[in-house]
């Protein structure tokens, strides 16, 4: 799997990143390397934002995507509507 860093300046191939890690105090996602380096990979406004990223390449790993790219604030705040909107729906089952 390869990760595109929200600017689009980075490809990442996961196969080199030894963690990926939220910086609180920043609101940043950071990869680090076994040979001791690391990288920039996003930063967001809001922590909450930076925390429904990295579940959202979590997601993407699971579902063994090969590439996933970090969203922009204005995609996640719609992508967190959405999340709710299809939380809260109820499904109504009719008899016959």
């Amino acid at each position: 799997m390869y990760i595109m860093s929200k600017d689009g300046l980075s490809l990442i191939n996961m196969d080199k990143v030894e963690t990926i890690y939220i910086k609180e105090r920043t609101k940043a996602i950071s990869a680090t390397f076994p040979n001791g380096g690391g990288c920039h990979l996003a930063g967001y406004e809001k922590l909450e934002n930076t925390k429904f990223a990295l579940e959202a390449l979590y997601s993407a790993i699971t579902a063994n995507d090969t590439i996933f790219r970090f969203p922009h604030e204005t995609d996640l705040d719609t992508a967190k509507q959405h999340r709710e909107h299809v939380k809260t729906k109820k499904t109504r089952h009719g008899g016959s």
